[in-house]
C-alpha cells in the first residue's frame, strides 16, 4: 500500500504537535526554577505503535513472496498517514501507566507528582523533554521510560532548537 492508497481517516490521521509556546514555556520554567532538563529521542518511533485495524501492504520485491500474497502490518511504518497519531496514542498510554496526566493547557505536556517531586514531560513528535528539580529525577525518568519504549538520551540543555541556560541574577 502506498500512503495515498490508505483508507481516508479524515482528521483522525493527524497527531498533535507541540508548538513553540509549549516548548518555550517548558524551557523557561526549567531555567527559572533551575530545574534539571533532559531530552529523550524515541528510536524508530513510528514502528513502536500497534495497528488495531487490519492493514495490508504489497511485499517488497526482495522478499520473494508468491504472487497474490500480501503482508498484514502489526505495527505502523514510516510513511503511513496514521503512524504519527498511533505513536502519540501509544506514548500517551505509556505515560498514563507511569502516573503522568496531560496538563489542562496542552495534551502534549504531561506531569506527575511522585514522592513529593513534580516531573514534567513535553512531547514533540518523537522527541521528549523531561524537567524536574534535581539531576537524579530526569535520569530515573529516562530509565523508567526506556523500560517501555526504545529511547536514546539527548541533550541536557537543548530541545528542538531552544536552549536552557540558567544564569545568576544580579543582586
Amino acid at each position: 500500500m502506498r500512503g495515498y492508497e490508505e483508507p481516508d481517516h479524515g482528521s483522525d490521521c493527524f497527531a498533535p504537535t507541540s508548538d513553540n509556546t509549549n516548548v518555550g514555556a517548558l524551557v523557561a520554567l526549567a531555567a527559572a526554577k533551575r530545574w534539571k532538563f533532559r531530552t529523550f529521542d524515541v528510536k524508530s518511533a513510528f514502528t513502536e505503535a500497534r495497528i488495531h485495524k487490519p492493514l495490508f501492504i504489497r511485499p517488497p520485491i526482495a522478499m520473494n513472496v508468491p504472487t497474490g500474497y500480501c503482508l498484514r502490518l502489526d505495527k505502523t511504518l514510516y510513511g503511513l498517514r496514521i503512524a504519527a497519531l498511533l505513536f502519540y496514542l501509544h506514548l500517551r498510554e505509556i505515560l498514563h501507566s507511569m502516573g503522568f496526566w496531560p496538563s489542562m493547557a496542552s495534551n502534549l505536556i504531561f506531569h506527575r507528582k511522585r514522592d513529593g517531586v513534580t516531573e514534567i514531560i513535553n512531547l514533540y513528535v518523537d522527541d521528549l523533554c523531561g524537567i524536574a528539580p534535581s539531576d537524579e529525577h530526569p535520569d530515573k525518568l529516562f530509565k523508567e521510560l526506556r523500560s517501555h519504549i526504545n529511547l536514546q538520551q539527548g541533550s541536557d540543555s537543548n530541545y528542538v532548537g531552544l536552549e536552557s541556560c540558567p544564569r545568576r541574577m544580579a543582586s
